[in-house]
């Protein structure tokens, strides 16, 4: 949870922008960010710029706010802590900030996980014979016995044989 001062701030009731350059800059290089999102409010009475940025990885959700280049709430929150982490989002924006999930691959495929394949299909009816016959040819099948060419054997060199044909080096 926020704590009390951030009330003080009034910040929900700011008008926030989106600010997708400034959030580029400000993950820089940190590669570890994946999806983030970057607001930016400005209290001109006071003079003050508040810019909120967050993002997700597999571990975790980042909350940072600063005012004026200087931190004022900087959380990180376990996945298993989002629902703080988005009720914390919509206290200090004033609405609900939604980043999209990061899902980590497994590094082990399990029965039925592996993804794209689709279900498999057979042509016709597969449990008759019948319908072998009826189905087109394709790459694999043999158009005409008689037509199909046996390869060649190469027969293989013996090792004495094969260190004759060696030039020397010179």
């Amino acid at each position: 949870m926020i704590p009390n001062n951030l009330v003080d701030y009034n910040l929900p009731n700011m008008k926030w922008k989106k600010d997708s350059e400034l959030g580029k800059s400000i993950k820089g290089d940190r590669k570890h960010i994946n999806n983030s999102v970057c607001y930016v409010t400005e209290n001109k009475d006071l003079k003050n710029k508040y810019v909120f940025f967050s993002w997700n990885d597999t571990n975790f959700f980042v909350i940072e706010l600063t005012e004026n280049n200087n931190s004022i709430f900087y959380e990180k929150y376990p996945t298993d802590k989002e629902r703080d982490f988005d009720l914390d989002c919509k206290e200090i924006l004033g609405f609900d900030l939604s980043l999209p999930k990061v899902q980590e691959n497994s590094t082990v495929a399990t029965l039925g996980s592996v993804n794209g394949m689709g279900s498999p299909s057979f042509p016709g009816n597969p449990e008759t014979q019948s319908e072998f016959g009826s189905q087109k040819v394709g790459s694999g099948d043999k158009m005409d016995p008689k037509q199909t060419k046996k390869k060649k054997k190469k027969a293989f060199k013996s090792y004495k044989e094969f260190l004759d044909t060696i030039e020397p080096l010179k």
